[in-house]
């Protein structure tokens, strides 16, 4: 009889959302179950616990209790996701991104390349615009004549069957007449 506890992983490089433990045991495999760490660790807590028994205990079973026993940890790595976004209007995000030797208040509000390059994005998004506007009026009208071309197809397709169906009744009714020359024809 062999005793296993795995009570906690110290210190994993990185924060973890989720973790379990795998590892075989004379020849079968045993799983923790997953462990879920809402904001996240770097030391997960398994208190796993189990018996593993042999009934037999014979060489092969000691020459694996002789081998050290292979614990693998896997995870799933933690995300941080700031509430409010990553903004210049942080005070450590604008003075890392500052020009040197200007405020951080005078570096960004007032300087030109900044104000040349808001109005190049301003006139961007005018033209995105306008490009939206005139490309969904022409993908409309596209859509618009491919309905019609499905419809005309449609409709050459069913006079071709009417055709078709007439003329096989023109063809039946010509071989009656054929087999039975007293039928007069009606007016």
């Amino acid at each position: 009889t062999y005793r296993l506890q795995i009570k906690q992983a110290v210190g994993l490089p990185t924060s973890v959302h989720e973790a379990y433990v795998e590892y075989s045991f004379f020849g079968e495999r045993f799983v923790t179950e997953v462990q879920a760490y809402e904001k996240g660790t770097r030391s997960p807590d398994f208190a796993y616990s189990t018996i593993h028994h042999v009934s037999s205990v014979t060489q092969a079973f000691l020459d694996f209790l002789a081998k050290p026993l292979e614990l693998k940890i896997n995870t799933t790595p933690w995300v941080f996701f700031p509430p409010s976004g990553i903004s210049t209007r942080d005070p450590g995000v604008a003075e890392r991104i500052r020009i040197p030797g200007v405020p951080v208040a005078a570096s960004a509000a007032e300087h030109p390349k900044l104000v040349a390059a808001q109005e190049q994005a301003r006139e961007l998004k005018r033209q995105i615009t306008e490009t939206k506007v005139t490309t969904d009026g022409e993908v409309g009208e596209l859509r618009r004549e491919l309905a019609k071309a499905k419809m005309d197809k449609r409709l050459m397709l069913v006079k071709g069957v009417v055709r078709e169906v007439g003329h096989e009744a023109e063809v039946t009714r010509l071989r009656s007449k054929e087999a039975d020359p007293r039928e007069v024809p009606v007016s």
